[in-house]
């Protein structure tokens, strides 16, 4: 089949699990199991003492017991068990069985911070009432929640949040009428109650530890501004749903890394500041509420909902890293993210990433024009990265992945310089929200 013609129909309808290895993986083998009647395969985060450690694939046509699925995660991730058992000083086992591994436990930690939480959201009140129902499970023992209605066309989000807060008090509602996501975050950011606040999307899940676990991401380091995790897909059951998979990256690996400039000079980041699409993405995303309200909150012409499209989390990402803060990404603070399930959806956000993607680096050029003589040293590795099928942006790429969609990509990345320009001057004029006079 060429690179052109996937069908939606040819792509392994896939459920997404986890598992913790230091434990009994009955119930995985029963989840799995049940599976198996709609779906062809799995991948399972496979955690180990809390913190993930890899990804399984499982063929849930082949054997599905606890004893079968202990011998083939087992075969993957092995020896990572055992340098992650070595590194904390314990035994090191030499085989899972199905009643999993002895717990070490999570290792001691300071007092976790309390966290403000902001979802922007925009008629979409069946998905948001997942995201709440997933961010009020959380184990974090003090978090509030943010639910911006940014450019509502009903009131039915307002009813909903109305609702949920009825038994949450910790909820609350604010409303936005300029649309753009990076204007409904930046309304939040006023009455936000804790020194960390944490975003998310209303397409997705969040994991009940990641709240928790972006929390303590600020205590690994000395001024820690930011922290992202792991993005994973809540299913994958189209082509252009593994599509977005291979093309995203969304998942930024299994390791925890704490990344500044000077770091980043001496590792893989070697196109930081401007390549930080490398440290994360906006669905799961945490600042100090300090670093934001000195830096002006993020820039209002990027974004969703504006003429550039995208690229908000992008620039606040440079802005910590330029203003000399380290950023942390953390695989343990966990969200489930709803791709798109059709093509044309996807066409649309992957040209959409290209433009955001375009007006950042635009935006970072301006803002810091001192970074401009570090564009001749950066330009072909930039250029690889962005076209060479080996690239670690591109190399995920499987054969049936259309070339249309990278081609789309690099046109947004062409439009987003004047896609910027246009913006911003559009962000200069009043706005007039629907319905006034």
């Amino acid at each position: 089949m060429s690179k052109g013609t996937a069908t939606v129909e040819s792509a392994p309808r896939t459920v997404v699990q986890q598992v913790e290895l230091s434990g009994p993986l009955e119930q995985l083998a029963h989840v799995l199991g049940l599976a198996a009647v709609g779906y062809d395969m799995a991948r399972v985060l496979v955690r180990l003492d809390e913190d993930p450690i890899g990804m399984v694939s499982i063929d849930l046509h082949g054997p599905l017991d606890a004893t079968s699925l202990a011998e083939s995660i087992w075969a993957d991730v092995g020896p990572t068990v055992a340098e992650r058992r070595r590194g904390r000083g314990a035994p090191v086992p030499d085989h899972l069985s199905a009643s999993g591994l002895a717990p070490l436990g999570t290792p001691s930690s300071t007092a976790i911070r309390p966290i403000s939480v902001v979802v922007a959201t925009r008629d979409r009140p069946s998905l948001l009432r997942k995201c709440l129902d997933s961010l009020l499970a959380s184990d974090h023992p003090d978090f509030e929640i943010l639910v911006v209605d940014n450019a509502p066309s009903t009131t039915t989000t307002a009813a909903l949040v109305q609702d949920v807060a009825w038994n949450h008090p910790n909820v609350r509602y604010f409303r936005e009428d300029q649309p753009g996501l990076a204007t409904a975050h930046n309304a939040a950011l006023p009455h936000v109650a804790h020194d960390l606040v944490a975003f998310t999307d209303d397409d997705v899940i969040v994991d009940p530890r990641w709240l928790r676990r972006v929390a303590l991401g600020f205590e690994v380091a000395p001024d820690v501004a930011c922290v992202t995790g792991l993005i994973l897909p809540l299913e994958l059951t189209t082509s252009a749903q593994h599509w977005v998979e291979q093309y995203a990256n969304f998942s930024k690996g299994f390791e925890r890394r704490i990344v500044d400039l000077d770091a980043a000079a001496h590792d893989e980041h070697h196109l930081l500041p401007f390549a930080t699409g490398a440290l994360g993405s906006g669905a799961n995303m945490a600042f100090t509420t300090a670093f934001l309200r000195d830096n002006g909150g993020f820039d209002d012409a990027l974004g969703a909902g504006t003429i550039a499209r995208g690229g908000d989390d992008l620039a606040a990402f440079f802005d910590v890293l330029v203003q000399g803060h380290r950023l942390v990404y953390e695989p343990a603070a966990v969200v489930m993210h709803r791709h798109p399930v059709d093509v044309e959806h996807l066409r649309r956000q992957t040209y959409g990433y290209g433009v955001g993607l375009g007006a950042h680096l635009t935006r970072a050029l301006a803002r810091r024009p001192e970074l401009m003589r570090q564009l001749p040293s950066q330009l072909l590795p930039g250029l690889s990265h962005l076209l060479s099928p080996s690239s670690s942006k591109n190399a995920g790429k499987a054969g049936d992945y259309p070339r249309r969609l990278g081609w789309l990509e690099r046109a947004g990345v062409l439009a987003g310089p004047l896609a910027y320009a246009r913006s911003r001057f559009s962000r200069r004029r009043p706005h007039t929200p629907p319905n006034s006079p």
